[in-house]
């Protein structure tokens, strides 16, 4: 097959990451896969090296009132020297570009990664506003898009699936949930030195929905009980990155609690540390959970969305509920005083994320491609 994965660019992020993991494993099944991204960035170097990768300046906007911003000559053009049988789109920009002049005899494959906002309700107070009137018109015109392209939807997780069938009122018949995926053969425990004392560790972007306030709170918990030698290191950037540095420091926590940014080994940071925390209000999935447990180390987070799908309550982690504190910071504090239950739920991981490798998943989704190309087809 000839396939497209198209990705608005390749930033630091879960989506980006696993469409090159995807594309690599795809190529290496025999098919011919080209990856278009929209804008230049890419913080990915090392996993694009064995692809064809290639950038098709494009972008949509439908105006409300003025005359919408169209311009995907670039990506057409790609698309149609390359003459592919599945365009597999993945994010919000990729959808709006790909959908434009769809392909007869082509197989589209929208990919679900989360809610973009384009898709949630719309408070009453709110349906007046510009914004509220652009996100129901683009709304409108993608799912209009979506029919005459004949797109079938993969979902993450079935927090997703239902989230799709709710908001966009897709048939049980046009999409199916396809768990993400990670390198087992660079998600594993190595052999490194933990660092000093008992270290948490988040890894995620530094936005609002992550939460990231809870854990120095559950931090405060700790400290003030008399555990001195726990510290939470969190690694990633984003907007919120300079006001929890702030936060950081009003609450005295500097000795505790260290914002490292981007790190370029995820793999090591996470086998250095002892427990991941995460705190995230909304999360789709969280491949940051499988990447943990294939490290053999255990996850404490709340019970919605992807990590109740993830997380084994108690076998390979703890699921607690939302915004909890004090149950939060009793599942760090048990696993501080019981290190022998850490390494149990460590191995219980290791087991549990064995069936999330990316060979099984390209299959799962190169079986899926074949299915949709016959009844395009047809």
């Amino acid at each position: 097959m000839k396939i497209v994965q198209l990705i608005p660019c390749l930033s630091r992020g879960g989506a980006e990451r696993l469409v090159l993991n995807l594309a690599n494993q795809l190529q290496q099944l025999g098919h011919e896969v080209l990856v278009i991204q929209l804008r230049p960035d890419n913080a990915y170097p090392e996993l694009e090296a064995p692809l064809d990768v290639k950038l098709a300046s494009s972008s949509v906007y439908y105006s409300i009132f003025g005359k919408s911003a169209i311009e995907t000559k670039a990506f057409d053009k790609l698309v149609a020297e390359f003459k592919p049988d599945v365009i597999h789109s993945h994010l919000l920009d990729s959808e709006l570009v790909s959908r434009c002049n769809p392909l007869k005899n082509t197989v589209y494959i929208t990919h679900w990664h989360g809610c973009p906002s384009l898709t949630n309700p719309i408070p009453f107070s709110e349906w007046l506003s510009k914004e509220s009137v652009w996100k129901w018109n683009t709304k409108r015109i993608l799912s209009n898009q979506y029919n005459k392209s004949n797109t079938y939807f993969i979902c993450i997780s079935e927090f997703i699936a239902q989230y799709v069938k709710d908001r966009l009122h897709v048939d049980e018949s046009s999409l199916s949930v396809i768990h993400n995926a990670i390198d087992l053969q660079l998600f594993k425990p190595i052999n490194v030195p933990k660092k000093e004392g008992f270290r948490l560790i988040n890894i995620g972007s530094l936005h609002r929905n992550k939460n990231h306030q809870f854990l120095f709170k559950v931090m405060l918990n700790l400290i003030k009980q008399g555990f001195e030698d726990v510290f939470l290191d969190v690694y990633g950037d984003g907007p919120e990155k300079q006001q929890l540095q702030n936060q950081i420091e009003q609450l005295n926590l500097q000795k505790h609690v260290t914002l490292h940014g981007v790190v370029n080994d995820p793999e090591v940071q996470i086998n250095r540390a002892h427990l991941m925390v995460h705190s995230a209000w909304h999360e789709p999935f969280g491949l940051i959970f499988i990447e943990a447990m294939a490290c053999g180390i255990p996850v404490v987070s709340f019970n919605t969305g992807g990590p109740a799908e993830l997380i084994k309550n108690n076998e390979s982690g703890y699921l607690v509920p939302k915004d909890h504190l004090t149950e939060f910071t009793d599942k760090v504090k048990r696993l501080y005083q019981n290190r022998s239950n850490l390494t149990v739920l460590g191995n219980n991981g290791i087991k549990h994320a064995a069936q999330f490798g990316l060979n099984e998943y390209a299959k799962k989704v190169e079986s899926l491609y074949e299915k949709r190309l016959a009844v395009v087809r047809k």
